[in-house]
């Protein structure tokens, strides 16, 4: 396909405002490609230097995501001995809840008890240990 069909196939399918934008591109494209080839070698060492940093800055990020895999398995490999721990956790917090009812319901107990023995309700946890009051 040449460049007048891309530029027809482009003004079937774009927008006209679109369509401006990509001849003016295509101008600016085909004009540096034929600016580079009369100047002779300096667009492909140009091109070199540019692919040689792309290269380093790629094998950069490889090492990077490498570091980051090997750590985040060292994270997993730690993180299992943990998670027996974390998973105990939940069934402690079952058993609280448990405990928390059980109080609740002995609370509640022996405030109808205090009643039936016409005892005055304490003020406090330690009225408790300290002797009850009569009314």
């Amino acid at each position: 396909m040449d460049d007048t069909e891309c530029v027809s196939t482009a003004q079937q399918v774009l927008r006209p405002e679109l369509r401006a934008e990509l001849e003016k591109g295509l101008a600016h494209a085909r004009s540096s490609l034929e600016a580079g080839l009369e100047r002779g070698s300096l667009g492909w060492e140009l091109l070199t230097a540019m692919n040689e940093a792309l290269l380093a800055k790629y094998s950069h990020m490889a090492d990077v995501a490498t570091a980051l895999a090997s750590f985040g398995q060292q994270l997993k490999e730690k993180q299992a001995p943990v998670q027996a721990s974390i998973d105990s956790l939940d069934e402690y917090e079952v058993q609280l809840d448990k405990l928390t009812t059980l109080v609740d319901s002995l609370d509640a107990q022996s405030r109808r008890m205090a009643q039936n023995l016409g005892i005055a309700e304490p003020s406090g946890f330690f009225d408790w240990g300290l002797g009850m009051t009569s009314k």
